[in-house]
């Protein structure tokens, strides 16, 4: 216990004023000396209930003697204070005093039991409170982590209603897709069923009328009844002529084809080349099968080329003396040799880069294949280059063609502004003559605007033999397959070259145009 001088002085007055301070200062002295830790307070007292019992047993057994010596120091300490001596103030007490005062430490002993009393229940009650806290406390953060995956639980079902949502509008539209498709299918099988119908009315009818051609087809001996029909389906003139080519090739040839007769398989390629038919077309007229008939014509045509090729003819100079119309002999003499001109045919675009550039014609626009043609005054065809590309100019294939070697001296071309071979012309002692050029001049002079006209009258003649081979053998107006371009395996030039020759052959044969 401390000192009395460390307890607050009691106020001048009543002795025993002050007595219930030093109680509690008793107290505090108490719970210091039994261990109570750091304070009286609650919080910082974890162990009160295990000393608060023998602390409150101390107390009332020494409280009342702690009391009477309290009150010796004090009266002593008066009388010091007041310069007499300390009898003289015990004296001053009566005993009846000293009893009261008694009586009211032993209250404030007794109130001060039931504050500990209290004390205690109030620690234990809020070590309770403590501990239910703690637990709620725990409650709360696992109510915490409990809302937190709640949280993301229900963000991931806000994000799967999304996706549910989108893939519902998909679904949905997709069906509305369906639907529409089921609906085009319905109505395209509706007019699938009713196109049937008019299929299966319209096979009736031509069967029917494959009976009647069947009975009206083409043969050799109706033919041979009408020179009409040879005309129409072969070019030439009569079915003499027919039977004379006819005769001329198969004289020379030992393989037939066995499905087809010879005069058949000549009136098939005849007539492909006149009326421009596909092979299928040809095929079924014929009764055979396609390739038969691909076969058919590709092995007459060179039949053609080879024994007509001398219907195509350089004639000699005497001839030409003796043929020359009187225009020709009255505008150039007798020195005319030949009038020449190219003529293009259209083809397929090959798949080949260099053969598409070196079959296109910056002049018709379109990839085609051409030709050299010369003619004599008399409008028979006297010469036929192998095919060019349609990028080749007229100047190169006369160059190349192997006409100048054909010519004689004096004599004399005929040609068009685009052949300006006079040099190459002059080393073999001829002229060609081309229509004038203003070179530079506003306007030709009327000396060459005279010779012009004289020249394109007699010139003009090449291009109605071109277009009188073209109208007379159509195959040459359609739009030429790429293949017709390639040398087959057996032969020396391609295909279109041998079409092109045995085309001009087949118009030698006809009537002329002079």
């Amino acid at each position: 216990m401390g000192d009395a001088a460390d307890f607050a002085e009691p106020e001048r007055g009543h002795p025993l004023e002050g007595h219930a301070g030093i109680a509690v200062c008793v107290k505090e002295e108490l719970h210091c000396e039994t261990g109570s830790g750091s304070g009286y307070y609650p919080e910082n007292n974890r162990d009160v209930n295990s000393a608060s019992g023998s602390g409150a047993e101390f107390l009332s057994s020494t409280a009342f003697e702690e009391s009477n010596d309290l009150n010796c120091d004090m009266i002593e300490d008066q009388a010091c204070d007041d310069g007499v001596s300390s009898e003289s103030v015990f004296a001053n007490y009566s005993i009846e005093d000293n009893f009261d005062l008694d009586q009211e430490i032993v209250n404030s002993t007794v109130l001060s039991n039931d504050v500990d009393a209290r004390f205690l229940e109030l620690q234990v009650e809020y070590n309770s409170v403590v501990e239910s806290h703690s637990k709620l406390r725990d409650q709360l953060t696992e109510a915490e982590v409990d809302k937190l995956e709640l949280s993301h639980s229900l963000t991931e079902l806000e994000e799967k209603c999304v996706d549910y949502s989108s893939k519902c509008e998909t679904l949905e539209t997709e069906n509305a897709e369906l639907k529409l498709k089921v609906d085009q299918c319905e109505a395209r099988i509706k007019e699938l069923n009713e196109q049937s119908e008019l299929q299966e009315n319209r096979i009736k009818l031509l069967t029917v009328d494959l009976a009647k051609a069947t009975r009206c087809m083409l043969t050799l001996e109706k033919l041979q009844q009408n020179d009409d029909l040879v005309s129409y389906y072969t070019g030439l003139p009569s079915y003499g002529v027919f039977n004379a080519v006819l005769t001329l090739v198969t004289s020379q040839i030992s393989d037939t084809t066995r499905s087809l007769k010879p005069g058949l398989c000549l009136l098939m390629t005849l007539m492909r080349l006149r009326l421009g038919l596909q092979l299928e077309d040809l095929a079924h007229r014929f009764g055979i099968s396609t390739s038969t008939a691909s076969s058919v014509f590709e092995k007459w045509l060179f039949y053609l080329y080879v024994y007509l090729e001398p219907c195509i003819n350089w004639p000699d100079r005497e001839t030409l003396y003796k043929t020359m119309p009187e225009a020709f002999k009255a505008e150039f003499g007798k020195s005319v040799a030949v009038i020449i001109d190219c003529f293009e045919l259209f083809c397929n675009r090959p798949g080949a880069l260099d053969s598409r550039a070196m079959t296109w014609s910056n002049y018709k626009h379109h990839n085609t294949v051409k030709f050299l043609i010369g003619i004599t005054p008399l409008g028979a065809v006297s010469f036929v280059s192998q095919g060019w590309g349609g990028r080749v100019s007229d100047k190169h294939i006369t160059a190349n063609s192997g006409l100048y070697d054909k010519l004689l001296p004096n004599d004399v071309i005929l040609a068009d502004r685009g052949f300006t071979i006079s040099e190459d012309v002059g080393f073999y002692c001829a002229r060609v003559l081309i229509p004038a050029f203003t070179r530079g001049q506003a306007q030709l002079s009327a000396h060459d605007i005279t010779d012009t006209r004289r020249l394109a009258a007699l010139r003009v003649h090449v291009e109605r033999v071109i277009g009188l081979v073209k109208n007379r053998y159509r195959l040459l107006k359609t739009t030429l397959h790429h293949d017709l371009l390639n040398v087959k395996p057996g032969h020396k030039v391609a295909q279109i070259d041998e079409v092109v020759r045995v085309c001009c052959a087949l118009t030698n044969l006809s009537r002329g145009i002079v």
